[in-house]
């Protein structure tokens, strides 16, 4: 708690650590369906522009590698060629809005969303292990340490009209993508822990619980597939890191229903001690 992203590379827990950023599911950062240039990314205070900036030059080459088109995003082979319902178009560089497929979102109306929004989740459910990571070694400039930096991505559902959008369906979408996500990132761990023969150490945000606006139950799915992984990896050591004292209090709701079906624990580590790299044991 109290670990910014920027300030994460300078604890000896970061040093060639799987390093979990919230992009958009082109591997980029934007604040909306724009695209937006590298030297933006310190004025979006979120966690995933701001772990960027810390590793600038792999920015620089995952935007250029996806200008140039060489760099497919995460669903392409999830969703449609064009995504898009009768013209609504729901996915578009990087963001997907689930809500955008159902008529009236502009209006502020729900009526009959799930039925637009169901066949959109039966596909993502049905094609979620064709769904893209991109794993990219990163030096952070300012320190020199080396990160596994894993980009993830949530559906959007910003600002108050979009929030109300957040059908079952929704909730549902969230829910496979984001869990999914967090699957991948501690399968990574526990293959390069197997590897190396030593501790690889996680570090994980709370993937689309903040400005979009994700159901907790996204989170609490997240979490149940981790523990799963990680239960027969001692290896693999997770730190899931808040915002603020809201995102701890969402941890812990989540993980009192996630560890009903996959049983683990939270610790806490105060700013000082994670910076000084762990608790130190007698001896």
């Amino acid at each position: 708690m109290g670990v910014g992203a920027n300030y994460l590379q300078d604890s000896p827990l970061a040093n060639n650590s799987v390093f979990q950023l919230a992009s958009q599911f082109n591997y980029l950062e934007s604040i909306s369906a724009d695209k937006m240039p590298v030297v933006m990314y310190p004025y979006d205070f979120t966690q995933g522009p701001q772990g960027s900036i810390e590793a600038a030059a792999a920015a620089l080459w995952r935007t250029a590698a996806e200008e140039a088109g060489k760099l497919p995003h995460a669903l392409v082979d999830v969703l449609p060629e064009r995504p898009s319902v009768d013209g609504r178009v729901y996915y578009q560089n990087g963001y997907l809005e689930p809500w955008k497929a159902s008529p009236g979102y502009d209006d502020n109306k729900q009526e009959n969303q799930d039925k637009y929004l169901e066949p959109i989740y039966e596909l993502i459910k049905a094609r979620i292990k064709h769904l893209r990571m991109l794993p990219q070694w990163v030096k952070c400039e300012p320190s020199g340490i080396n990160q596994l930096q894993i980009f993830s991505a949530a559906p959007a559902y910003q600002g108050n009209l979009a929030l109300s959008k957040r059908s079952l369906m929704g909730d549902k979408i969230c829910e496979e993508l984001d869990s999914a996500q967090y699957e991948a990132v501690v399968k990574i761990a526990a293959i390069r822990s197997m590897v190396i023969i030593d501790i690889v150490n996680v570090h994980v945000t709370l993937l689309g619980l903040g400005s979009f606006n994700n159901p907790i139950t996204a989170l609490t799915k997240g979490l149940e597939k981790m523990a799963d992984v990680v239960k027969d990896h001692p290896n693999v050591h997770v730190y899931i890191h808040c915002f603020d004292d809201g995102g701890v209090k969402t941890v812990i709701n989540a993980q009192k229903v996630a560890a009903a079906k996959s049983p683990f624990g939270l610790g806490f580590m105060d700013a000082a001690t994670f910076m000084a790299g762990g608790p130190k044991t007698a001896g």
